[in-house]
């Protein structure tokens, strides 16, 4: 079973590795994203009975590059905010933070974890998406299946559960 899973996986390696290069326009970030992906089907499909080892390896790999254009987004995301902080800083004599308010952050940042965490699976995986990783309601709804104004309405909820817990 186990070379039989092999050789189809083998067989779909050159149709992945393109699908990744046009999705990518990158051949070295298509075959390192293809090779993950490859190891990752093998290592699921191998436990796991599947209808179609191709179609995983596939929809892994379209996962990865999900993830990576997330990333990529999250890391632009972060300049751009260090920059308009590092704009909006004072110059002058550096003020160490003390550790209690190192600690009192770190806890509203663990009640505002908690706080996601409690929202209903659908409504979490689009306040995240959407607040965390910075997608557009459309993209989020695109990636979720759903309608934009049932985003709309799950971000919306979402920031209602979080500024309550701001107002207590």
């Amino acid at each position: 079973m186990l070379k039989q899973l092999s050789e189809e996986l083998v067989a779909a390696y050159g149709d992945l590795r393109r699908f990744l290069t046009r999705q990518l326009g990158d051949r070295d970030l298509a075959a390192d994203l293809a090779q993950t992906s490859f190891e990752r089907t093998y290592a699921y499909v191998a436990s796991t009975p599947v209808a179609s080892p191709r179609a995983v390896l596939f929809r892994t790999a379209r996962n990865l590059c999900i993830d990576k254009f997330r990333r990529d987004r999250l890391v632009q995301w972060e300049s751009l905010d260090a920059q308009e902080v590092d704009a909006a800083v004072p110059r002058g004599p550096v003020q160490e933070r003390s550790p209690e308010h190192v600690a009192l952050d770190r806890n509203m940042l663990d009640h505002v974890g908690a706080v996601i965490d409690g929202l209903p699976p659908r409504c979490r995986e689009a306040f995240v998406l959407s607040r965390v990783h910075g997608l557009s309601h459309e993209e989020v709804a695109r990636e979720l299946g759903i309608t934009r104004s049932a985003v709309e309405k799950h971000v919306m909820r979402g920031l209602h559960a979080c500024r309550a817990l701001l107002e207590d």
